[in-house]
């Protein structure tokens, strides 16, 4: 005797015996035809939708033959599809352009080409472009100095350094070709990330010293109580004087006279230098990567522009996604603009008035620059 569970496994067995997908879906169709969708399903384990659908094209060519049956339930290609939420082809192409000439990151592309895509996305595509490398292993995590960073007000403890322009492969050569600069200083302040450079052929404590009472008088002309600063950096003989035992260095000397305290940094721990370290990285990859310096005056007038463009308008990540001028205007600062609009200087132009920098004279920071040269 027959009874129900037994017919519905031959069922099944007659289904799954069948050699394709498609006769598989054709006899599911039958079966769901003359005993129902909710048992189709059942027998076959395939979602009621899907039997729906599935029968729906067989009723199609329930009048005709078996093969026309059978190939409109074959699997279809999705190539060539269009779907509704799908990134349009020219946006694709202007990430990819972006990435090309700039070599910048989803978030920053973004924000660039203000994009509504999501940063995942345009990763995926960057991903699918071959433009994405597999991420390096960190051998330690990273600690996390935003609590710290938090209990800072702007303009407390600065950080200086110097940046080998020479070692950059895609800019050295144009360096000696046309006598330009060998060296960048970059002074950083720690909580707002307002950015000051400088350009040095020599790397020693006078080039630091004009640099530093630069900065040093740029921020006092903007009103900022330079007293309550603290310049931080490493323990090099263009910082620290390291052959006299109670000497000090003309960068030290620089800072006392003008009633600045300074301290350096542990030795061999770059990263109590990391914000510094880290802008260095990033004018080298938005900058110095991208637009070709072969002049003063392109060297100048590049650099600035950038660093207005760094202070004003670009979000830093480990700033809550905000820019200096952002920060320095929550804290209340009067005078923004001349902040973080200040110029970079080429020291070594400035030697010639050691003494009266030295003296705490008052001196004519202007850029001496020859101008006859294309930018």
């Amino acid at each position: 005797m027959r009874t129900k569970e037994n017919y519905h496994n031959m069922a099944r067995e007659w289904i799954l015996s069948a050699g394709t997908d498609a006769e598989k879906r054709l006899r599911a169709c039958r079966c769901a035809k003359e005993l129902g969708i909710g048992v189709a399903a059942s027998i076959t384990g395939v979602d009621r939708k899907t039997i729906s659908r599935w029968l729906q094209v067989f009723q199609g060519f329930e009048g005709g033959g078996v093969a026309e049956a059978l190939e409109a339930l074959k699997n279809k290609s999705r190539i060539g599809q269009k779907h509704k939420n799908k990134t349009p082809q020219e946006t694709i192409d202007r990430i990819v352009e972006c990435r090309e000439k700039t070599g910048l990151g989803s978030r920053l592309i973004k924000f660039i080409l203000e994009l509504k895509e999501s940063e995942k996305t345009i990763n995926k595509i960057l991903k699918a472009k071959g433009y994405m490398e597999k991420p390096k292993p960190k051998p330690r995590v990273r600690t996390d100095m935003s609590a710290y960073r938090a209990t800072i007000a702007p303009f407390r403890i600065i950080q200086i350094d110097i940046k080998y322009l020479c070692d950059i492969p895609f800019l050295v050569c144009n360096l000696r070709e046309y006598k330009l600069p060998q060296y960048q200083i970059t002074a950083r302040d720690y909580k707002s990330g307002t950015t000051f450079i400088g350009f040095a052929h020599n790397k020693d404590s006078t080039s630091v010293a004009i640099f530093t009472a630069y900065v040093i008088e740029q921020l006092k002309s903007a009103g900022i109580d330079v007293s309550n600063i603290i310049f931080l950096s490493d323990n090099g003989s263009e910082f620290k004087h390291i052959l006299k035992k109670n000497g000090f260095s003309l960068y030290e000397e620089i800072l006392k006279s003008r009633g600045v305290n300074y301290r350096f940094i542990p030795v061999a721990s770059p990263t109590y230098n990391s914000d510094v370290e880290s802008f260095h990285n990033r004018i080298e990859q938005e900058l110095y990567k991208i637009d070709e310096i072969y002049s003063e005056s392109s060297m100048f007038y590049k650099t600035w522009f950038y660093m207005v463009w760094y202070n004003t308008i670009r979000p830093n990540r480990n700033k809550e996604n905000k820019s200096p001028a952002t920060i320095l205007k929550e804290y209340g600062f009067s005078n923004i603009e001349k902040i973080t609009t200040i110029h970079p200087i080429f020291v070594d132009k400035f030697v010639k008035n050691i003494e009266l920098i030295k003296g705490n004279g008052t001196l004519r920071w202007s850029p001496v620059i020859n101008f006859n040269n294309n930018i």
